[in-house]
């Protein structure tokens, strides 16, 4: 099922994570998708839909410069 809270919270963890790497267009979109999850009354889940697959592309974009970091290259 679909959970608003725990979206929200997820997206909140990310946002955080993303910041670290500067990566200012993955946390405007995590940010975006944080506040979609948390919208009183109903989650609009077609925009959390949108947001999410744009910051699928980002992260996409993101994974060489992270997995550098992890290996202790940045």
């Amino acid at each position: 099922g679909q959970n608003g809270a725990q979206l929200c919270m997820d997206a909140h963890t990310l946002k955080s994570l993303l910041a670290i790497f500067h990566a200012e267009t993955s946390r405007r979109l995590a940010l975006e998708l944080e506040y979609a999850a948390k919208a009183p009354g109903s989650v609009d889940w077609e925009l959390c839909a949108r947001l999410a697959g744009s910051l699928e592309d980002e992260m996409i974009l993101l994974k060489p410069a992270i997995e550098a970091f992890v290996r202790g290259e940045s």
